[in-house]
């Protein structure tokens, strides 16, 4: 009798935690009484500008120790961190950045972490689009199961307008031209001053030779 009880719990331990495990794997997140917190900054393209392709998506991130990125890429889930353009679905289109700055691994002891990272986008048409980067967590990798699990509070998003017509800012240049000679702008006013000198000594010597 005392070895069929002995069973029955032995089989209840393993069941409870055959399901505990599945509920880690089926929710990979960090716990909500954790009280995990990310704070997602795109540093580009800056929300509401105009720019040119290629387009530079760099970010800068803050999060609790909860959050790391995976250093195993070949296991069948990872963390790391994702961008969509023009609403892409964040589940099963998101982009992982190729390269992170960040603390890696599954165990951290720091009470918060600083992530960094930056990717370039080229094939985009003239016009508006929205950038979303985001972090979370690839589950199921290299099966018909793949998709990418997150909470959208980890994200944040930046809307630009492409233009792919748009000249340089003749201000953001270090150099400025004048009558075919590059001039630096601090030199400038400079050379304008000196030439205004030389035509006016110039023209006065003329005068001069004529009335002799």
């Amino acid at each position: 009798m005392r070895k069929i009880v002995f069973a029955v719990i032995l089989l209840l331990t393993l069941l409870t935690a055959l399901q505990i495990v599945e509920v880690a794997i089926a929710n990979p997140l960090p716990p909500a009484w954790m009280n995990p917190n990310m704070t997602i900054t795109i540093k580009s393209p800056a929300n509401g500008t105009e720019q040119t392709l290629p387009l530079l998506v760099n970010f800068a991130a803050e999060g609790s120790r909860e959050f790391v990125l995976s250093s195993n890429q070949t296991q069948d889930w990872n963390r790391a961190f994702f961008y969509t353009i023009d609403d892409e679905n964040m589940t099963y289109s998101g982009h992982r950045f190729p390269e992170i700055q960040g603390p890696t691994g599954e165990t951290t002891i720091a009470t918060d972490h600083s992530f960094s990272g930056q990717t370039i986008v080229s094939n985009l048409p003239d016009g508006s689009h929205r950038v979303v980067v985001y972090w979370g967590v690839d589950v199921n990798v290299g099966t018909p199961y793949e998709q990418i699990v997150y909470n959208s509070s980890w994200s944040a998003s930046s809307q630009v307008y492409i233009n792919s017509q748009q000249t340089p800012n003749p201000t953001n240049s270090t150099m400025q031209p004048l009558f075919g000679v590059d001039i630096p702008p601090l030199l400038l006013p400079i050379a304008v001053t000196t030439i205004i000198i030389v035509i006016i000594v110039g023209t006065l010597l003329y005068l001069r030779r004529r009335r002799k």
